[in-house]
């Protein structure tokens, strides 16, 4: 995390829950199932289970508990155990430690990368629960309480419109001046034989969801399902209950509403895993997140694990929409303030929801959502890092002058992924949705208008339930991955659609993004006609893609860097299918050290090579891989894991006089001895040796000192017997540490007269 602060080693005690993301079986497969499952019928769970996940694992559970964790549960691509800080740097060979952010929070993470057994290295994409450092936000926007009302829950809603004109009850959305789906609610398209999968890091007031569903005489089941032990904390209760209501108000006579919970931060990846793992039992098919963790804060391990889990939810049938965050373009916030996007929205297969100002009093009109203050909001919108442009979003119409290639390292004529990819409405003042909540997190007030682009993601969720029961009742299929169906019908049905073409999402003055015709990074396609959004789909057919699978290989010039000096990190990116190089592609290269992670990009020349050069940026043991994220028609790929080993540099001086070339002491004299390193091996062990000039034997001193934190260290010495002789700073290290051993320069001196106090040479 940015401008934290290293607090003290994690006590070995700490509890952990820790999630080990294996990697899917037969990848390749499942990302073409996956790209072409749009409109289809998607794979049932047992299918799932025995084409994609690991038949194998008994060696990840022998390993961990072997290393003293406990197995919990296994669901889908995640394996979960239980430990303690302790048995996390015995088995994954990190050092923990505690950590204070710029805001004052303490948290937990590893001083560089996880390290497993070569055998265990190919089956495991990522390790979460080790570092707590970015918990997800959830994009909620502002509550808007009212006073507590002390009449009927219905009249209580009613009142609270009543006093609120410009606020939105379900019937105010459906109606044709807003999203035009009750003429799905009214033939009978409900939600019926629909379930919605909410992921959520919150526990809530159960009982605000039975009065919510009592005001509009709902009963659909709401069912809770624990992640990683469930929580029971209800910070974030306003952010699930608006989750809840909102899609059960969109589609009424929904199957069931299950809620995910998880403690935050746990791996979306994980959370994910385990919806797609009950599908068996829940029957969901519509997935709704309203959380999200700005995208430079995620690991391209934790990113690929994510993409992992959406690919599963593709081919298993679901539709993914995923918040895009509440601080316009960008989404790092006030504390890095960049232009940035959020994950999940921006992974590829996950629909991205931005944000938008609905007014349906006189004529309907529709602007980006911005308050236009830093304290405020905006929906969420740009331009990915990670994930190059998918096919179907590069049609006519999508790219414009904010398109670009360069935040994920693409040459030019190329272009990255953009979010949103549709928005609904997220005003959060005086235009929100009506909602009843009253926990803590919503001052105990009951009725109440929340905003935030998360309250477009459940709503689009109950949408697709009315939509895909009209679909499946008219001979059409479920939506299941949105986004090739999006795109298609803005290039062939653009009515879908409400362009909005007025507004911007730039939030903290950085210049992007303004709204337009037909597409842009501020409203994406724009908001959704729910009527010609469920007709379209039961007429919808889609050709299904055909993906190759990837090899990265990645090696370094020198395995031991002495500072100062450059190494390269070089490899190749092969397709496999075809086995022909792949030229003009983005690899990254990820590199871990006990100061955090760094990442950079080239790209593959026209052989497939790739090529990077670091010198000064190596500044202590770092373990690093190659990846390669994938992108329409490839597969993703990494390398295998190596370990960089960084030799300080030590110098060494004496507080003597020179005389040709020799420093000149008298015996019984004490002078100064110092040095100094680069890079500052801040808080190693230097000690001082000998040697008589002439041989090559070096003895010990017995004077050492601790480097200080502008890498300086200094003993005073002391002769007792005259002689020539070498002295140097030595830093006796080994492998497993920061930095491999190193010794500064000799430095002669000539001892003449007679004794002093200090060390015995033994030496005539």
């Amino acid at each position: 995390m940015a401008k934290a602060r290293f607090a003290a080693p994690a006590p070995a005690g700490t509890p952990l829950d820790v999630a080990v993301l294996l990697r899917p079986r037969n990848p390749a497969l499942l990302a073409e199932l996956a790209a072409s499952s749009s409109g289809r019928r998607p794979l049932t769970p047992g299918q799932v289970a025995g084409l994609f996940f690991p038949t194998d694992v008994a060696a990840v559970k022998t390993y961990l508990v072997g290393h003293g964790f406990s197995f919990r549960s296994r669901q889908g691509l995640a394996l979960w155990f239980h430990g303690s800080a302790a048995a996390a740097e015995r088995a994954f060979g990190v050092e923990l430690g505690l950590y204070r952010s710029a805001g004052g929070r303490l948290f937990h993470a590893p001083a560089g990368a996880v390290r497993l057994p070569a055998d265990l290295v190919s089956r495991v994409q990522a390790v979460e629960g080790l570092d707590d450092a970015a918990p997800a936000r959830p994009a909620s926007g502002t509550v808007h309480p009212n006073i507590s009302p002390a009449s009927p829950p219905c009249a209580g809603a009613v009142s609270y419109k009543t006093a609120h004109a410009s606020s939105f009850l379900p019937a105010d959305l459906a109606s044709p001046n807003a999203y035009d789906y009750q003429s799905l609610l009214d033939g009978n398209s409900d939600g019926t034989g629909e379930s919605i999968a909410f992921v959520e890091f919150s526990d809530y007031n159960h009982s605000d969801i039975s009065t919510f569903q009592s005001c509009y005489g709902l009963s659909v089941p709401v069912t809770d399902v624990a992640v990683n032990g469930g929580t029971t904390d209800h910070s974030g209760a306003a952010e699930v209950e608006l989750d809840i209501e909102v899609a059960l108000a969109a589609a009424p006579d929904l199957d069931g509403g299950y809620v995910y919970e998880a403690p935050n931060p746990t791996a979306f990846s994980a959370v994910i895993n385990a919806i797609v793992a009950g599908q068996g039992t829940t029957n969901a098919h519509i997935l709704s997140i309203s959380w999200g963790i700005c995208e430079p804060f995620v690991t391209l391990a934790d990113a690929g694990a994510t993409n992992d889990a959406l690919q599963l939810a593709a081919v298993s049938g679901f539709s993914v929409f995923a918040a895009a965050g509440d601080s316009g373009s960008a989404d790092c916030g006030q504390v890095i303030p960049f232009l940035a996007v959020d994950d999940p929205a921006a992974q590829p297969y996950a629909t991205g929801i931005g944000g938008t100002t609905l007014r349906t009093s006189g004529a309907r009109t529709e602007t980006v959502w911005n308050t236009g203050s830093a304290g405020g909001g905006s929906g969420g919108g740009g331009v990915s890092i990670n994930w190059p442009m998918p096919s179907w979003q590069s049609g006519a119409g999508i790219v414009n002058s904010d398109s670009s290639g360069e935040p994920c390292g693409l040459p030019s004529g190329r272009y990255c992924r953009e979010v949103p990819d549709v928005s609904f409405n997220a005003d959060d003042n005086g235009r929100g949705y009506v909602v009843y909540c009253s926990a803590k997190a919503c001052g105990y007030r009951g009725w109440l208008q929340v905003g935030g682009t998360s309250a477009g993601a459940p709503l689009f969720a109950g949408m697709t339930a009315d939509a895909n029961e009209h679909s499946l009742a008219n001979g059409g299929a479920r939506l299941g991955y949105a986004n090739p169906f999006l795109y298609d019908r803005f290039t062939n049905d653009p009515t879908v659609f409400n362009d909005v073409t007025s507004g911007n999402n730039d939030l903290l003055s950085l210049g992007k993004y303004a709204a337009g015709s037909g597409y842009d990074l501020a409203s994406g396609l724009g908001s959704v006609d729910g009527a010609l959004f469920g007709a379209d789909l039961a007429a919808y057919s889609a050709a299904p893609p055909n993906v190759d699978t990837t090899a990265l290989t990645g090696s370094e010039s020198v395995r031991q860097l002495v500072y100062r000096r450059t190494v390269t990190f070089s490899g190749t990116l092969t397709d496999t299918t075809t086995g022909l190089p792949l030229a003009g592609k983005v690899v990254w290269l990820e590199a871990h050290d006990s100061a955090g992670t760094r990442y950079w990009f080239t790209q593959t020349d026209g052989s497939g090579q790739w090529s990077i050069s670091k010198a000064l940026a190596i500044k202590r043991k770092t373990a690093w891989r190659a990846y390669f994220l994938g992108d329409e028609g490839l597969n993703s790929a990494r390398s295998s894991a190596h370990v960089l080993y960084l030799v300080p540099l030590l110098s060494a001086r004496a507080g003597l006089p020179l005389q040709k070339g020799r420093y000149v002491v008298t015996r019984g004299t004490a002078f100064t001895f110092s040095g100094g390193s680069a890079p500052h091996i801040s808080g190693a062990r230097v000690v001082i040796q000998y040697r008589v000039l002439g041989t090559s034997r070096w003895h010990p001193t017995g004077l050492a000192d601790i480097v200080d934190g502008a890498g300086r260290f200094s003993r005073r010495a002391v002769f007792v017997r005259t002689g020539t002789y070498v002295l140097r700073w030595h830093y006796a290290s080994s492998a497993a540490k920061r930095w491999l051993p190193a010794s500064s320069p000799g430095r002669v001196v000539r001892v003449v007269s007679y004794q002093v106090v200090g060390f015995s040479t033994r030496v005539a």
